[in-house]
């Protein structure tokens, strides 16, 4: 048996491995060779850098797109949505130029729905739990929530939840 870590995911408790082994997972069980794709909205560098460094330790063949604010992240977006390129995950922070996290997450479903996608989306902010970030929760418009000061192995193991929920995702809007 694979050693497990658990988290607390808003609601619920849930069991991770933090390998990514693909045997726990039918993303890595279905896509074993495919790139993973994650887009990352976050205006420090530092942190940028951080989470990407993190994952590639962790997923072979992995892209990690940055964009310091929401134009930025919502013109990159559409033109992933037009080629049919998606990101896997999105992961955004509260506070950037041009907007908050939340904006953007209000802006990025409508794109959603005018493509008939969905793609998990992770906000890892300095912010805490807020009501409203609960409430996006609930609604089904953010799929996790972190603190910034949560643990590489604890960051690791949301975007291995998160990569799951993606394969579901995908299938089930086709």
């Amino acid at each position: 048996m694979a050693w497990v870590s658990w988290i607390w995911d808003v609601h619920f408790w849930v069991q991770i491995v933090p390998k990514f082994e693909s045997s726990e997972c039918r993303y890595f069980a279905k896509y074993p060779l495919a790139m993973i794709r994650i887009f990352h909205l976050d205006d420090h560098r530092i942190f940028q850098s951080g989470v990407k460094t993190a994952v590639q330790k962790y997923i072979n063949d992995v892209e990690v797109k940055n964009a310091p604010d929401n134009q930025t992240a919502l013109e990159y977006l559409r033109n992933c949505l037009e080629r049919n390129e998606l990101p896997d995950i999105i992961i955004t922070d509260y506070n950037h130029p041009n907007g908050n996290g939340l904006e953007f997450i209000n802006e990025y479903r409508k794109l959603e729905t005018d493509f008939n996608v969905r793609i998990p989306i992770l906000m890892i902010t300095m912010i805490g739990y807020t009501t409203l970030i609960q409430e996006y929760i609930s609604d089904g418009l953010l799929d996790y929530y972190l603190n910034k000061t949560a643990s590489e192995h604890r960051i690791l193991s949301a975007v291995h939840s998160l990569l799951c929920l993606s394969d579901g995702y995908h299938e089930n809007m086709k």
